[in-house]
């Protein structure tokens, strides 16, 4: 299959208008090593050709296409919005985008209470290390900012 594959970037990828989000399917929001990221949305898919092909036993048609992406790809020391889903005394656990976590390990002097952090509250954090595993990014953070501080 060819998929011609055209970047986008923007601050709120959810709210970029015109694009469909593959939340809806899962098995699609898959880190992507030959684009460096995960594809979170996407919009314009025209057909190259006017037909499709069978591969071996697959129950499929493929057809080749092009479509723009939008692909959520970040790097260490990006900042990223993310919603707080987990505290404790000394880490929080957010999403980010809804879908991708980001744990953050508070310092000594720092704990959730004292900072005033609460559950579904956003954070800006500062990514410090990706990882990926089976095709499912996560990441480390550190606290860079939050409403309320």
């Amino acid at each position: 299959m060819f998929v011609s594959v055209h970047f986008l970037v923007c601050d709120d990828i959810m709210t970029t208008n015109h694009f469909v989000p593959l939340v809806d399917d899962l098995s699609l929001c898959l880190y992507n090593c030959s684009i460096s990221g995960v594809p979170v949305a996407y919009r314009s898919v025209q057909l190259v050709e006017n037909y499709g092909y069978l591969m071996d036993d697959q129950p499929y048609i493929h057809v080749d296409v092009n479509v723009e992406y939008i692909v959520f790809c970040p790097r260490e020391g990006c900042t990223v919005r993310a919603v707080v889903n987990e505290k404790s005394s000394d880490h929080i656990s957010g999403l980010v985008l809804g879908l991708f976590n980001i744990a953050v390990t508070l310092r000594s002097k720092q704990s959730s209470k004292t900072l005033d952090i609460e559950s579904g509250q956003e954070l800006l954090l500062r990514v410090t290390n990706i990882y990926v595993c089976n095709g499912i990014l996560s990441m480390r953070g550190r606290l860079r900012h939050h409403h309320g501080q």
